[in-house]
C-alpha cells in the first residue's frame, strides 16, 4: 500500500482556515466508477484544503510551477505505482 499524509496545522493562519468550514462541493471520483448506483455525483471537501489541492495559490509565494499540489502528489504516485507494481 502507498499512503500519502499530511501534516497538521501549525500556524495562526493553518488554524484559521481550519475555522472555516464550509464546504466545497466537487464531482464525486467514485461515483462513476459504480456507474452512479446510489452514491451522490458530488460531494463536500473542506474549502480550505481544496483550495491547497487544486488551485488558489498564494500570488505572495507565485512559483514558475503551473501545476497545482494534486498533480504534483498524483505524478509522484504515478511513479512509485511504475516503480512498484502491485501496489
Amino acid at each position: 500500500r502507498i499512503s500519502v499524509g499530511f501534516r497538521g496545522s501549525v500556524t495562526v493562519k493553518d488554524f484559521a482556515t481550519d475555522a472555516n468550514a464550509i464546504l466545497a462541493t466537487v464531482q464525486n471520483p467514485i461515483s462513476t466508477e459504480t456507474g452512479g448506483r446510489g452514491r451522490s455525483s458530488t460531494i463536500g471537501v473542506h474549502s480550505g484544503f481544496h483550495d491547497y489541492l487544486f488551485g488558489k495559490q498564494n500570488p505572495k509565494k507565485s512559483t514558475s510551477s503551473t501545476t497545482n499540489k494534486y498533480e504534483q502528489i498524483m505524478s509522484h504516485l504515478v511513479q512509485l505505482l511504475e516503480q512498484y507494481p502491485g501496489y
